[in-house]
């Protein structure tokens, strides 16, 4: 089983999110400012006005409507013939439409809303005990899943951002591109 988150893993979040947060808001994030996963974490940020109430609020009026990175449904596509995947994402339950609308062009699989980001391994954790799966995957970007997956024994991926730099774990496994992370699966399963 392959557990793939879909924000910073197949469609880009923090670009358009910075963008949307000058717009809306009048406040101008650099991309390159985010490096913590909780932006409003972050003294730099903070100094531009972005706090915990306004970062929940973006949250729940955010539309979730941002296309793929490029090859992200090749990617897909090409896990699918390694094995069953499943999608998983900290996006609320009312941005499911517009979800679907992004991963329309992947790989058809489940996909999972869970809300927030530390909801997703008590859910891996329940799938696998359910299904008595051995192997399982997970590529995500999110610091604290990543780690929870790896102390559960989960294979991980997780894509190189600023934001997640400080995961220093060599049982990690980091990746620039989709194909790093293709030619690992086959060359494990000997595919």
């Amino acid at each position: 089983m392959i557990f793939i988150d879909v924000d910073e893993v197949l469609a880009p979040f923090i670009v358009p999110a910075c963008d949307f947060f000058k717009s809306y808001y009048g406040i101008d994030i650099s991309p390159e400012l985010v490096n913590n996963f909780h932006w409003y974490n972050n003294p730099q940020i903070n100094e531009l006005g972005l706090t915990k109430e306004i970062w929940d609020e973006f949250f729940q009026i955010w539309k979730f409507e941002q296309p793929l990175f490029p090859g992200a449904a090749i990617f897909t596509h090409q896990l699918k013939k390694i094995g069953t995947i499943n999608y998983i994402t900290s996006r609320p339950e009312r941005a499911r439409a517009q979800t679907m609308r992004c991963l329309k062009p992947c790989a058809h699989a489940t996909v999972h809303m869970v809300n927030r980001s530390h909801r997703k391994m008590p859910l891996i954790r329940k799938m696998r005990e359910l299904n008595d799966w051995d192997h399982v995957v997970l590529i995500d970007d999110h610091p604290e899943t990543v780690v929870d997956s790896i102390r559960d024994g989960i294979r991980t991926y997780m894509p190189r951002r600023r934001h997640n730099a400080n995961v220093n774990d060599d049982r990690v496994i980091r990746f620039n591109s989709y194909v790093e992370v293709i030619s690992n699966e086959f060359r494990i399963r000997q595919i």
